[in-house]
């Protein structure tokens, strides 16, 4: 039985089979039309659907941008409500939680970076200072959050802070300086005033209150007023707390004398008029002078001769055993006694002849602005 050869087709120049597809036969044919699925066996000439590689593309382009896009929220989320690096904030919560996380951990430095025009005054912005507030009260952010009155420009981040076991709720005021945002009123103020009191030794968390008038700026947290001077002691409010900016706060000064320091005072006068009885000269340390010479001796040039003076009480009444200083916070340095005493005062002048006086001394004055080294002056008042 003789077969017809089979003629190239336009896609078959040399008459063969093209990418190893067979002939179409009629079943085979038939077959794929009815939707019998390719499977790659010899005789299924179909080629894969291409549709579905499209689709699995899509799929993952979808996947990527979703990944992109919440991968962006993320960072936009933690960049905002986590602290920032110091003075680079580029959202205003983050500022604020910079600033709050910096005086927590006690980094004076980190901390001030947040600040809009920090101050050259910073005496008690220090890691030392935090750190005196931060052991006995430390600091822990409870809530920041931005307040619906902010703008893009200038923010209000309303802050929910407990210092120690007390909570304060305040307002921060951010602006935005070229790209990054720094907070407004982050330093409350005290008076200085309350505490400028010379010869007292004023501290602040440990550190000398040098300053006498205007207004300190001070970190948020809690402040503990001390006194170096050892005559003297805070006797109530020693501590005051300051958190959000306002009114400058003017913290109290409390002073009574410490305890001892009556009997150091008592000690101190009686040993120091043992002293001045024995000084050869006519105006003591103790400051009773025997003055007055021209006026008693108007007519005479009397001129005592130091290795003849002679001091010597010619009454008590009243001394410094049976008596007590009295102290004023008015006059915080000083306390005074009342005394009566007479003294007698005796020499030889260089005209060969002797000579005495007396006084009266009524009030006795220890200044003990250095309590390493008292001084008294003894004197009469009318």
């Amino acid at each position: 039985m003789s077969q017809t050869p089979r003629q190239p087709g336009p896609d078959q120049p040399d008459g063969q089979p093209r990418d190893g597809a067979l002939e179409d036969s009629a079943p085979e044919k038939a077959a794929l039309e009815d939707g019998t699925p390719y499977d790659g066996a010899p005789g299924n000439g179909a080629l894969p659907a291409r549709p579905k590689m499209k689709t699995s593309l899509i799929v993952l382009i979808g996947v990527l941008v979703l990944a992109l896009l919440s991968g962006g929220a993320f960072w936009y989320i933690q960049a905002r409500d986590n602290p920032a690096a110091p003075g680079q904030a580029r959202f205003p919560q983050a500022a604020v939680r910079g600033y709050l996380t910096a005086l927590a951990a006690g980094k004076a430095a980190d901390a001030l970076s947040f600040v809009a025009n920090a101050p050259e005054d910073a005496e008690f912005l220090t890691d030392t200072v935090l750190a005196a507030s931060n052991a006995t009260h430390p600091i822990t952010i409870v809530a920041v959050t931005k307040s619906n009155a902010s703008t893009t420009q200038n923010a209000v981040i309303d802050v929910v802070l407990n210092v120690g076991k007390a909570r304060f709720e305040f307002p921060y005021h951010v602006e935005k300086v070229g790209s990054f945002y720094f907070i407004e009123d982050a330093l409350p103020m005290i008076e200085a005033k309350g505490l400028s009191v010379p010869g007292v030794g004023v501290t602040l968390n440990g550190v000398a209150f040098t300053a006498t008038d205007g207004e300190v700026p001070l970190f948020p947290g809690v402040y503990t007023i001390g006194v170096d001077n050892s005559m003297l002691q805070i006797t109530r409010d020693s501590q005051f707390v300051v958190s959000s900016t306002g009114k400058p706060y003017q913290p109290k000064l409390a002073l009574a004398l410490a305890d001892g320091a009556h009997s150091k005072m008592l000690d101190f006068a009686i040993e120091k008029m043992k002293s001045c009885m024995a000084e050869r000269t006519t105006e003591t340390t103790c400051g009773f002078i025997a003055n007055g010479l021209a006026y008693v001796f108007p007519n005479e040039i009397v001129t005592p001769k130091t290795k003849t003076i002679r001091w010597e009480y010619l009454g008590i009444r009243k001394s410094f055993k049976n008596e007590t200083f009295t102290w004023s916070q008015d006059d915080p340095t000083r306390a005074t006694a009342d005394i009566l005493i007479k003294i007698k005062v005796t020499f030889k002048a260089t005209n060969g002849v002797w000579y005495w006086m007396w006084a009266e001394q009524n009030y006795a004055t220890i200044d003990f602005s250095n309590p390493e080294d008292l001084t008294m002056e003894i004197g009469f008042l009318d």
